[in-house]
């Protein structure tokens, strides 16, 4: 590329080759009016990852499984990165259209207070009906789904409680599908944080007088459907992060955990019973239902008493301690940019 790009699109890998290649195939058939560069950090992959890599003109960086950060690999692709402005995908957010990065950069337009932009969220077909209701629901609350909606802290008393009211709409920021202004980075870094970096983030640029922009159009197809085990063990991670980075803690007793799964499951028995499923579809996610939203609350139940647990207990529950027992424990690789 002859230009210097004006915007890097950063994307982390690990076993990644369910959706790589169609991450990838989006993000270069972008329409902009600028030139961008795509820079892929892989932590060990062992599956076809990097044969998909190599088939896209991507800098690859290579680290050990062992180096792995949520927030300070985040840090590294922006230290990397040469353009003014640094998006981030995940190796499972597909673009949903050719001017996503387009939107993400002019979401930066009214100048530099604007800090960072996070996009829309639309669940994948296939999805799981909780799942699917979840996204879609949450990211209605985020503003309009064609324009943009700033957030900041309005100076003054009235400002900082409408902030503490409302911190989970204002405060959320999401890196699945992100976009942050180099100079802003250079000045508020990601914490080194395992899991939920991307919400201390948001709070911190808000803190520091920064806008924060929900660019809805620049939208990407994301969603998980887990097992009721994986589920459970990535809620925990989920809370878990929440309590380390931000301090929020589940509130409540075993009872209110039950309670508030039985409540939550009839709502969600009530939703799928108005979906165009078969009887036995609808059996079936009836059940999933009750059984995750307790899995949910339970993970957060025991996320916020983790420091009365068992270090052994706690690694169990974990699905990123899972997964960084099965990875490779090689020697660090040296960087390759094809």
């Amino acid at each position: 590329m002859s230009q210097r790009p004006l915007a890097s699109v950063i994307i982390l890998t690990f076993n990644g080759e369910r959706y790589l290649a169609e991450v990838l195939s989006a993000v270069f058939a972008q329409e902009t009016t600028f030139p961008f560069e795509v820079i892929a950090i892989d932590s060990g992959s062992s599956d076809r990852t990097l044969e998909i890599l190599a088939g896209y003109p991507v800098k690859l960086h290579r680290i050990p499984n062992s180096e792995f950060n949520h927030g300070e690999t985040r840090n590294l692709g922006a230290r990397l990165a040469q353009g003014d402005f640094v998006a981030y995908l995940t190796q499972s957010a597909t673009p949903a259209g050719d001017r996503w990065l387009q939107y993400l950069v002019d979401a930066f337009s009214p100048g530099a207070q604007v800090g960072a932009v996070y996009g829309r969220h639309i669940p994948r077909p296939g999805c799981d009906p909780m799942t699917k209701r979840d996204i879609e629901e949450f990211f209605k609350m985020m503003g309009p789904e064609d324009t943009p909606t700033a957030r900041f802290i309005k100076e003054g008393p009235e400002g900082r409680a409408e902030y503490e009211q409302n911190e989970g709409i204002i405060g959320f920021y999401s890196d699945a599908n992100s976009c942050l202004r180099k100079s802003v980075w250079e000045k508020i870094p990601y914490q080194p944080l395992d899991y939920a970096e991307d919400q201390a983030f948001g709070r911190d640029i808000l803190a520091a007088g920064y806008w924060k922009v929900y660019e809805p159009r620049a939208a990407v197809f994301h969603s998980h459907s887990y097992p009721l085990v994986q589920y459970f063990r990535r809620q925990f991670d989920e809370y878990r992060g929440l309590r380390i980075s931000i301090g929020y803690r589940q509130e409540g007793s075993i009872f209110r955990v039950v309670g508030g799964a039985a409540r939550a499951g009839w709502i969600d028995a009530g939703h799928i019973r108005r979906q165009p499923y078969s009887r036995p579809a609808k059996v079936k996610w009836m059940g999933y239902a009750f059984a995750a939203e307790f899995a949910r609350r339970f993970a957060g139940y025991l996320a916020a008493r983790e420091e009365r647990l068992p270090k052994r207990i706690v690694r169990a529950l974990s699905l990123e301690a899972k997964a960084r027992a099965k990875a490779p424990k090689g020697r660090t690789p040296a960087p390759r940019r094809p």
